[in-house]
C-alpha cells in the first residue's frame, strides 16, 4: 500500500498528466467537488474558479490552443510535503496556436484531501509577462474561429 507521501506525488503526476488534449473531464475527475483554481502572478490574477467554471474556461480555449501539453520542468521533481498533503510543481505548458508555438511556464501549489488522491484547491503562479502577450493573440484567434474565450479576472 502506497504511503500517503507517494500517493500524493502519484496524484499531482496523475492530475498534470490527465492535461494532454484539454479534456475538461479529465482533468475534473483528479478535482475534488468544492476545489477552486487560482490564478495568481500581479495583475493576473484571478478570482478563484470552482470545477464549473474552470471546465467552462478549459473548453473555452480548445478551439485556440490546440495539443495543449503540461508537464514538469527538465530537471525539477515535485516537492511532496505529506504531512500538510502540498505538493509544489515547476512547470511548462506547451500548446499550438494560429499565432505559432505557446510556451509558458508557472509554479503550481496543490492542496489534496487527506487521502492524498483528490485536489482541494490550487494556486497557479505564471510568467505574467508571457501570458498577458498571449492574451490578446489567443482572443483574437477565437474570434476569427467564431468561438468566445471565457475570461478570467485579469487572465
Amino acid at each position: 500500500m502506497p504511503t500517503l507521501y507517494e500517493r500524493c506525488g502519484d496524484t499531482a503526476l496523475a492530475f498534470i498528466g490527465s492535461f494532454p488534449g484539454s479534456v475538461p473531464e479529465a482533468i475534473i475527475a483528479y478535482r475534488a467537488k468544492n476545489c477552486l483554481h487560482r490564478i495568481r502572478s500581479g495583475s493576473l490574477s484571478s478570482g478563484p474558479m470552482t470545477n464549473t467554471e474552470y471546465r467552462a474556461w478549459v473548453k473555452s480555449l480548445m478551439p485556440v490552443m490546440r495539443n495543449f501539453q503540461l508537464h514538469l520542468q527538465e530537471g525539477h521533481l515535485p516537492i511532496i510535503d505529506a504531512t500538510q498533503r502540498k505538493v509544489t510543481l515547476y512547470l511548462r505548458s506547451t500548446s499550438d496556436t494560429d499565432f505559432g508555438n505557446y510556451s509558458n511556464e508557472s509554479i503550481w501549489i496543490l492542496s489534496l484531501d487527506d487521502t492524498g488522491r483528490k485536489v482541494n484547491d490550487i494556486v497557479e503562479f505564471t510568467d505574467s509577462e508571457y501570458t498577458s502577450n498571449w492574451i490578446p493573440k489567443l482572443m483574437e484567434a477565437a474570434v476569427l474561429k467564431g468561438t468566445n474565450m471565457v475570461s478570467q479576472g485579469n487572465y
